[in-house]
């Protein structure tokens, strides 16, 4: 159910792009448990039903104690339900493969989620198989680094639209600027959440050279300009050292670099996102047109 030791697991990492898919899943199931009872729930259910009884008042034996906070928790609920409806103590995970390959970021998610939730209760062995399907998961969905030339493949504005579109999922209302009148700006971002507001402005570049302080700079000026909270430079290379210096004295500005926006598209659309990018890009078009509408 999970990885007998760290240096197996590390061994089956520096393969991992070259597993087929179909491998890595069948192993994910194995490790994203169906539903069970575990031994060691049937050990503190005894535990449970003894505790119980010892703490009994009365003749009838019907009158409790005020039962303590762990015997208040869901585990404890399933625990009962599990000795008298032979019900399960443990819901399954399984159904967290059909997030894959197009939602890693979600099953991540779901599976920190459901660890959060039972971590006071879960057996070593489900938490060191949650623990493993997650590394397997990032490993082999997330932290990619797709060819380079992709970006160049697409034309510059498509390349624009990717971006907007990764921003739309990321969960900001997003706007392109018109080339003659974008003053260098590319895309306008922003997100309202609970009591903090975000205004982005995106400036997009697919170099094959690393930007220096200059195109920094150049951001610095817009967001003085249009009083927005943040700049964000994204290049399909990478930046240099004075640049990302820059960055570090300024938090007003993000840089991204090739592999860092690789990650991101991983996360939102799925590790296999190039071969839908036309899609993509086409979905976020028609979407243009009907706002205009």
């Amino acid at each position: 159910m999970h990885f007998p030791t760290d240096k197996m697991l590390d061994n089956y990492l520096n393969t991992i792009t070259k597993i087929p898919e179909e491998e890595v899943r069948l192993l994910l199931s194995r490790f994203l448990f169906p539903s069970l009872t575990t031994e060691v729930d049937k050990i503190n259910r005894q535990l449970f039903l003894q505790t119980s009884k010892d703490n009994r008042s009365g003749p009838s034996g019907k009158d409790l104690l005020p039962i303590s906070e762990v015997e208040k928790t869901a585990y404890y609920q399933r625990l009962i339900d599990s000795l008298f409806r032979e019900t399960f103590v443990w819901e399954g995970i399984t159904w967290i493969l059909d997030l894959l390959p197009d939602k890693p970021l979600q099953a991540l998610e779901t599976l920190d989620s459901y660890f959060q939730a039972n971590m006071q209760f879960l057996p070593d062995l489900l938490v060191h198989a949650i623990s493993d399907a997650s590394i397997l998961i990032r490993a082999k969905y997330i932290n990619y680094e797709q060819p380079k030339n992709l970006f160049f493949d697409l034309t510059y504005q498509d390349f624009e639209i990717l971006i907007a579109a990764l921003y739309e999922s990321m969960g900001y209302t997003t706007r392109m600027t018109k080339r003659s009148h974008d003053g260098g700006i590319d895309i306008y971002a922003k997100r309202k959440n609970s009591g903090r507001s975000e205004n982005l402005l995106i400036q997009c570049k697919r170099h094959k050279k690393n930007l220096g302080v200059k195109a920094v700079d150049e951001v610095l000026g817009m967001l003085t300009r249009n009083k927005a909270s943040k700049g964000v430079l994204i290049n399909s290379s990478n930046f240099s050292v004075y640049a990302k210096n820059r960055e570090v004295e300024n938090p007003r500005i993000e840089l991204v670099n090739g592999k860092e926006l690789s990650i991101l598209l991983n996360n939102y659309f799925g590790p296999f996102w190039p071969s839908k990018v036309n899609r993509i890009i086409n979905s976020y078009k028609r979407n243009m047109i009907s706002n205009v509408k």
